[in-house]
């Protein structure tokens, strides 16, 4: 599975690795959505019992081979609002890079943009809107608080060999060629003490041990933000931690969950603030 989200009738949509996109339960439950040529279901979320947004990863690799998209600069992510009644789809947007994260606010659709690093709005009228931008990491899924505003998971970091590597095509070339994708110098969504694994050594350990500002290609970040998407606290796994890939979170029932996919974990996070909300 790649993608899930509930409906309010008990509907579940379901994207799976193959590229297909199915609804279990609910007055939907026999769509059949095969037709909207949907290759790489990465998010999905449900504006009622009868509309499901879907965004597609990329048209190009299925969303276990997101680390070749983000290689090859892939930008051709869309997003679709289909109409589960009579299973036709309309694609809103185009030309993404990777849109990891759907949401609905006040504002419209709320759209999580992995590979450019930002969050965006798109409102009834159609106008996109950058809300957050130049994030240090690769954002996941995003997800309302209870009291406003929103928790969204960043699943790795950008770091300075990775960005200088984007713009070297050569040898991102050579590299896909050559190496095995596991040990890329691209985003990880675990930690790994191989020596295959590039920036070992001294940029990693010292006598060892990892350093914990190491310029890691895996880390665990969760970030709280309020109704207008500026971030207020955050949530850490360090460098040398092992609740890496956070890949989703969720407020429900007074406790905030999050996956650590590279940790295999479900997390229930401390989100005390100063004033003593918790």
């Amino acid at each position: 599975m790649t993608a899930l989200a509930a409906g309010p009738d008990g509907a579940l949509a379901v994207g799976l690795d193959d590229g297909s996109l199915k609804v279990l339960g609910g007055a939907h439950a026999k769509t059949d959505l095969s037709a909207l040529g949907l290759t790489c279901p990465v998010a999905l979320a449900f504006d009622g019992p009868d509309t499901l947004y879907a965004a597609n990863g990329s048209d190009r690799y299925a969303p276990g081979e997101w680390k070749h998209d983000l290689m090859t600069r892939g930008a051709s992510g869309a997003v679709w609002r289909i109409d589960l009644a009579s299973g036709r789809g309309e694609k809103l947007m185009t030309g993404l890079a990777w849109p990891l994260g759907l949401a609905l606010s006040p504002e419209g659709l709320v759209v999580v943009e992995s590979w450019r690093h930002r969050v965006l709005t798109r409102d009834a009228a159609g106008t996109v809107r950058p809300r957050l931008t130049d994030l240090p990491a690769y954002p996941a899924r995003i997800a309302p608080a209870a009291d406003g505003g929103w928790w969204l998971a960043l699943f790795a970091p950008r770091n300075q060999l990775t960005e200088f590597i984007l713009r070297e095509p050569g040898f991102r070339d050579a590299m896909m060629a050559e190496v095995d994708p596991q040990w890329w110098a691209a985003p990880a969504l675990e930690p790994s003490d191989s020596f295959l694994r590039p920036l070992q050594g001294g940029a990693q350990k010292h006598l060892g041990v990892v350093k914990p500002w190491a310029p890691s290609q895996s880390y665990g970040l969760v970030l709280r933000l309020d109704a207008a998407f500026r971030p207020r606290f955050s949530q850490h796994s360090r460098a040398d931690g092992r609740r890496h890939g956070v890949t989703s979170v969720i407020e429900s029932g007074g406790r905030v969950l999050a996956t650590a996919k590279g940790g295999d974990v479900i997390l229930s996070l401390d989100v005390t603030q100063q004033g003593g909300r918790r």
